[in-house]
């Protein structure tokens, strides 16, 4: 086949996702090119590739796909499907699947910059495809082109459950619901009433939507059910077989085989052809070029980040920072990069001058550990032994990456700083923490040091603009490798998302405007080429019955968009509103297929309720296999070892194969439920918006019930995030979506479907008052001292890039202003600015300047007349301004009756009164004042912060003050962690005193226990109330721990277990009989845990007395 080369401009290139047939727009071909003729063409075709690089390749004989040192085309055969190719030149922008997309330079009128690297050539698709095969790229997927598209390497089944569902097929089943999800024939809807049955047969699809092979034929044949009915078929991802730039072992990655051989350990064998194009990008690979892309959650996006950040660390003496947004999220990357990174070590360039090597063997020897990376977490209360001085990768949150970048540009340590990778750069835009992000990046810039900064996200909308901001470059994927079905449920009637705009507009005509859209008109979305390619139910055993009601639309609009699918109403119960009976009929659908399903709920009591009726409609246990019966018990068990003991819920759906997960849960909690799922212990997971901007598990059937959490509407960034998690790559063929609508919210939805992704904008902007803080930073840690460097800081901020500078000018005029008026910043006779010592605490602590100069005002009155003679006043100063506390009245005033005398004159001291507690325990509404309100939602918190400093549990806690365990201890963390800056704080004020004071409340607080526990309390799991049995029962210091026998530790653990554990273990032997003692064999474990982690800090504590020595 013949080859064109033509150079397209960056507006010129786009894909029609919507046609079936490959079709390449091109509207205007660079000056002076015009249309390729045959003869050039077919010139074009014998020579090698254009660029430096391939033919370096060509004269050393490795050009594949072209031959070897003579240029003639190799005979290897192609296994893609690839019909056609269109070679970009160097200069053209790169196009991804399914939507125009962009590689390009951040400054289009550098010739230097215009120079773009293995540009992506727009897919192939055939009429049957549903997912587009990747094309070579120019000068990277240099494979000959077929003649003719071959079979397709993979076909894909979707699932659906058959006669399995029907209760015939199980009599002694107990049924929630019938779940018979049943297709809807082609062509017009009978008219039909409630006794009517469908026009099509059971277990026959359509002939065009099923190709079964040999293999199903047999399986159908030896088999009453089956899990498979359809088969959707699409062209596999070309992998390393096809182009071996696909494998991370190729050279022009360039990465050590340790490193690849860890990857593989982790199932990464292979990349896919956009992140191949992405990493070969110019000046990626060798650190020179900073990157901003964005790909669809479960794309891969993140593994492009890693290969740079690991590089960048291996070869040179730098360091790395990866920005996340969660504690959550920053806890599982941590683990799963010291997996990647065992056994690595530095890899010194063969350039590099003997002086440098010597500086850096000496330098190593005082910062790696044994010669391994260090990979270190600073999220929230974290208090890791590791410093930024002797840290390889540094795993933060916002804030504390922040923070470190202040540390490092103060101390003047910023030179080893090498890359910064930001995850979820759409946070950018977050009101309450986006401005760090900018400030972070804004600093960094201004430095202009070799620092490479890679932004990445699944929801940019204005990626070019972050790039120019940047000085980047940009790259867009649409790329999933899971082909996902979505659709829309409403009246329990099933519609292929691909319709969402008819469906909108028949459904509820004013939202659209004038009239409803004409047949024809191009849709929001395709999802499936082929209708009938969404899962169905065949049973083989009855005829189904079904009715659909059209209440809001006429006959005509009845005509024009048909449901695929119907759901029955339950055989067993009304289960009303129809969301509900659809939400349990498809999750109930998938666990019968064998498959994962995540739904999606507006509220934590939701979730807890949903989680509920869907464990009475699972499988009874008596039917399961009894090893996946073994696992569940094993999971009760782990849920009763925690400290917070067996939550009620827990106990009635995890044996049912069913678990919730929402922030009112403990870390532990969530971590071994999550783990649950994920190994597919458990079938179903029931959970908040949380998961979908949380930690990644994804399902193969996602069910949203709802477009609401809470009382607001999702945006579309997190409704693209929750409809993401659908289909997992290498367990998953495909994944579906399924959003459940009710009446009420069709025209709100219907507009959601249609927004356009929210462009990303300044964290700075006047109405979100961050500039103060950038301009206090900046100055306090010495990098501008005059109005020129504060204006060249200022250009290095997005905000500069939003607005026009006559507009910027007053917003930096009057932040300067306020900060001298604030005492923060002081101007010299030349003009020069200087911190404060109260600007520069406020910047130690990380503080915004409002918080600082509150802060200080507390403390310089608490210097005067602090209640010494008591704890309440040091845990009140640990409550961060802005907590979210919700105050329960009833209960604030039955704590204030039980009070001391100290803890009421701290009370009144900080300016909360008995009477307005009573008077709100009465009415139910606290102060009207924000300030006021404020002092005693921080009271209320101090007053659960001292109980869990005074042993209290975890458990007994959130019961007394009627808030989520989970809440508690997040409340513990985020204090424990203001408290950190509080320290800082009073050291840089001078106030040493205090600060001793401060820090050892924290470390209190941190143990969750009192003074003389303190030593103890550093051993892994030995907090709080376990501390106190142990310390009780003879174990009472950190040596006696040490040298326990471990099955010593287990009565004494099994003691300080709550009632739920206990009773857990009580009944355990009627769970089973073969296997007792299952919790006393958890306890075991965690003893040894114990013994180890004991051993591990004294012998640490003993090699510092012989060094001190």
């Amino acid at each position: 086949m013949k080859r064109r080369s033509a150079a397209i401009s960056s507006e010129t290139v786009a894909l029609d996702s919507l046609d079936t047939n490959r079709r390449i727009t091109r509207s205007r071909l660079s000056a002076g090119k015009g249309a390729p003729n045959e003869e050039s063409v077919a010139q074009e075709d014998a020579s090698p590739p254009a660029t430096a690089r391939a033919k370096r390749r060509s004269t050393r004989g490795r050009g594949r796909g072209r031959g070897g040192r003579n240029g003639a085309k190799a005979e290897t055969p192609v296994k893609a499907p690839l019909e056609a190719t269109v070679q970009l030149q160097p200069e053209d922008i790169a196009v991804l699947p399914q939507e125009p997309a962009s590689y390009a330079p951040f400054e289009p009128q550098s010739e230097t910059q215009l120079e773009t690297q293995l540009p992506f050539v727009p897919p192939t698709m055939s009429q049957n495809d549903t997912q587009q095969s990747y094309m070579p790229m120019s000068q990277f997927m240099s494979q000959p082109v077929p003649q003719s598209q071959s079979k397709p390497h993979a076909i894909h089944r979707s699932f659906t459950t058959a006669a399995a569902l029907s209760s015939q097929s199980n009599p002694g089943r107990r049924r929630l619901l019938a779940s018979h999800i049943h297709d809807v024939p082609k062509g017009p809807l009978p008219a039909i009433d409630g006794n009517q049955i469908s026009s099509q047969a059971p277990g026959l699809l359509p002939a065009a939507s099923v190709e079964q092979d040999e293999e199903e034929d047999e399986f159908m044949e030896h088999n009453e059910m089956s899990y498979y009915t359809q088969r959707t078929k699409f062209p596999s991802t070309p992998g390393p077989e096809e182009n071996p730039r696909l494998s991370l072992s190729h050279p022009d990655y360039g990465l050590p085989p340790s490193l690849v051989a860890n990857l593989a350990k982790m199932g990464i064998n292979s990349i896919y052809p956009w992140q191949a194009a992405c990493l070969l990008g110019k000046g990626h690979l060798t650190h020179e070029k900073n990157l901003v892309y964005s790909a669809p959650t479960g794309g891969g996006k993140s593994l492009v980040a890693d290969v740079l950040m690991l590089k960048r660390v291996l070869y040179s003496n730098k360091k790395a920072i990866l920005v996340l947004p969660y504690v959550a999220l920053v806890q599982e990357k941590m683990k799963w990069l010291r997996k990647i990174c065992e056994n690595l070590r530095r890899v010194s360039p063969d350039d590099e001058v003997e002086e440098e090597e010597e500086a850096w063997a000496d330098h190593s020897k005082k910062r790696i550990l044994n010669g391994k990376l260090r990979v270190t977490g600073f999220f929230g209360s974290s208090r890791s032994r590791a410093s930024w001085v002797d840290t390889d990768i540094a795993v933060c949150t916002i804030e504390k990456a922040n923070s470190l970048v202040n540390n490092a540009v103060e101390d003047h340590t910023i030179d080893d700083l090498g890359i910064v990778v930001i995850d979820e750069m759409h946070m950018l835009d977050d009101e309450q923490r986006g401005y760090l992000i900018e400030i972070m990046v804004t600093k960094l810039l201004l430095l202009r040091q070799e620092i490479q900064i890679v932004a990445m996200s699944a929801t940019l909308s204005n990626t070019e603009v972050l790039a120019r901001w940047l000085h980047a470059n940009y790259y867009i994927s649409k790329y999933k490798p899971i082909p996902i079905h979505e659709h829309i449920v409403f009246n329990n009637a099933i519609y292929s998302a691909a319709d969402s705009k008819q469906f909108f507009a028949q459904m509820h005509p004013k939202s659209q405007g004038k009239g409803a859209m004409a047949p024809g008109q191009t849709q929001l979305q395709v999802v499936s080429e082929n209708k009938s390619s969404d899962s169905q139910d065949i049973s083989s055993n009855a005829v189904p019955s079904h009715q659909i009601t059209y209440t809001t639309f006429d006959e005509e609009m009845k005509a024009r968009v048909k449901p695929v699918r119907v759901i029955d109403k339950s055989s067993f119960r009304q289960l009303q509103p129809a969301t509900l009976n659809a939400m349990v009929a498809l999750a109930i659908e998938t666990v019968e297929a064998g498959y994962g399903t995540l739904i999606f709920c507006g509220s934590r009591q939701v979730c807890q309720n949903n989680a509920m009726l869907l464990a009475d409609a699972m499988p009874n246990i008596p039917e399961l296999d009894p090893e996946l019966i073994e696992k569940r018990r094993d999971l009760i068990a782990a849920l009763s070892s925690l400290p917070s003991g067996l939550d009620p819920v827990f106990a009635k759906t995890v044996m049912r194969g069913v678990g919730y997960h929402h922030a009112g849960l403990t870390t532990e909690e969530r971590e071994i439920i999550a783990d649950g799922y994920d190994k597919g212990v458990l079938k179903v997971m029931v959970a908040t918006c949380s998961l979908a901007a949380g930690i990644n598990l994804p399902a193969r059937r996602v069910i949203l019930c709802g477009a609401r959490m809470g009382r607001e509407l999702v945006g579309p960034a997190l409704l693209r995030q929750m409809r993401g998690r659908a289909g997992r790559k290498g367990k998953d063929e495909v994944g579906e979506t399924y959003l459940c609508c009710i009446k009420e919210d069709l025209s709100a939805i219907g507009e959601l479907f249609q927004a356009e992704m929210p462009a990303i904008g300044s964290g700075l902007s006047p109405e979100k008052r961050g500039v103060k803080r950038a301009l206090l930073e900046a100055v306090a840690t010495h990098l501008v001292a005059s109005h020129n460097t504060i204006w060249e800081y200022m250009q290095c901020t997005l905000l500069f890039h939003s607005m026009e500078m006559k507009d910027l000018q007053p917003i930096v005029e009057q932040a300067i202003q306020e900060l001298i008026d604030s005492n923060l910043l002081v101007q010299d006779e030349d003009g020069f600015f200087e911190a404060t010592t109260l600007g520069q605490a406020i910047v130690a602590a990380s503080f915004s300047p409002e918080d600082g100069i509150h802060i200080y005002e507390e403390l310089k009155k608490g210097l005067r007349t602090f209640v010494m003679d008591g704890d309440f006043h040091v845990f009140y100063m640990f409550t961060p301004l802005q907590t979210d506390t919700n105050i329960d009245w009833g209960v604030f005033r039955d704590q204030m009756n039980l009070m001391d005398d100290s803890t009421i004159r701290a009370m009144m001291f900080i300016g909360g009164k008995p009477g307005v507690i009573n008077s709100a325990s009465l009415t139910g509404k606290g102060p009207s004042d924000e300030n006021d309100l404020r002092i005693y939602k921080r009271i209320y918190t101090a007053l659960q912060l001292r109980e869990l400093s005074n042993e209290v549990p975890i458990s007994d806690v959130a019961a007394k003050y009627n808030v989520p365990r989970g809440s508690v201890q997040n409340l513990a963390t985020t204090c424990h962690g203001f408290a950190w800056g509080m320290v800082r704080f009073c050291q840089r004020m001078g106030w040493d005193m205090l600060a001793v004071v401060l820090e050892h409340m924290r470390d209190r607080l941190e143990a969750g226990a009192k003074a003389d526990l303190l030593e103890m309390a550093q051993v892994a799991y030995v907090k709080g109330p376990t501390a106190r049995l142990l310390w009780e029962n003879g174990f009472k210091n950190l040596k006696a721990l040490a040298e326990a026998d471990a099955k010593d530790l287990v009565p004494v653990l099994l003691m300080a277990q709550p009632r739920s554990s206990r009773e857990f273990k009580s009944s355990e032997g009627a769970l089973s009989s073969q296997k007792p003692g299952r919790l006393e064999q958890k306890m075991l474990e965690r003893a040894e845990i114990i013994v180890a982690s004991a051993n591990r800090i004294w012998e640490r504590e003993m090699e510092y007395v012989e060094i001190e020595e």
